[in-house]
């Protein structure tokens, strides 16, 4: 009964692979134990049509119960609010071309053979906007993902946790905050602050004379705050401000002006 249990799991497996869609972020992580014969490669990553539990048309299949130590095997288990059951040997969450999505969370399995005395994993390649870090479940440091590094470990089994952040499009324009646009400035400088836009790392400030921009310009790149002191105001003057935001993925619009 085993044995036919198996077979059918196997040819409903391939079935699910072979009508299975290309996910919009797949992410592969190859698996393999040092007796020179076991080798796996396992898929993580986003799509439109990922969900948090198994997704048959992004070829996910609910695994049956992991097989006896000494036998060779990776899958992706239950993390971060996902439901895969046993386990499966890809796993892809909700995301687009839209997404920005931080410390998304996964974890995979894998276990060596009787015949071998270790194992390792590398990740392939992260697309642009993707990065991650992991760590051994039974650590406590993350260390961040390395595409293409072997990772090596003993023992008949390992637990890995991963952490992913999908930055997979340009920020939202920024909103200004103060001075408010027709404040009087006293003294020679201006505190100028932004609320902070979702997925930025960085700012682009400019400042002029003038509302179009073309008079006294006054450029501030890579802001890492949302804070930019103006230091050289000159009483009687008027002054513009305006602010966009960068990623990755490129530059937001710049905001209106004050």
């Amino acid at each position: 009964m085993r044995k036919l249990f198996m077979t059918f799991f196997l040819f409903f497996f391939m079935i699910t692979v072979a009508l299975a869609q290309t996910p919009y972020v797949n992410i592969p992580i190859t698996v393999k134990d040092n007796d020179g014969t076991d080798s796996t490669v396992i898929y993580f990553g986003i799509d439109p049509s990922g969900t948090d539990g198994i997704d048959a048309s992004l070829g996910e299949i609910s695994l049956p119960p992991e097989p006896p130590a000494g036998s060779f095997e990776a899958r992706f288990l239950n993390a971060g609010g996902s439901n895969l059951g046993f386990g499966s040997y890809k796993d892809y969450r909700f995301g687009n071309s839209s997404s920005i999505l931080f410390g998304k969370e996964y974890q995979f399995k894998a276990q060596k053979s009787a015949a071998a005395t270790t194992n390792s994993f590398r990740f392939g390649d992260l697309p642009l906007g993707v990065t991650g870090s992991f760590k051994l479940s039974t650590s406590l440091t993350y260390e961040p993902i390395v595409p293409g590094t072997v990772y090596t470990y003993g023992g008949p089994s390992f637990i890995v946790d991963i952490k992913i952040d999908y930055v997979m499009t340009i920020p939202a324009v920024p909103v200004l905050f103060a001075p408010p646009s027709g404040s009087i400035i006293f003294g020679s400088q201006a505190f100028l602050t932004w609320y902070k836009s979702f997925g930025a790392a960085s700012y682009d400030v400019q400042v002029a004379n003038d509302p179009g921009f073309t008079t006294g310009v006054q450029n501030f790149t890579g802001v890492l705050d949302s804070t930019q002191v103006l230091t050289t105001v000159v009483p009687g003057l008027t002054y513009y401000w305006r602010v966009k935001a960068n990623n990755v993925q490129g530059s937001s619009a710049f905001s209106g002006a004050w």
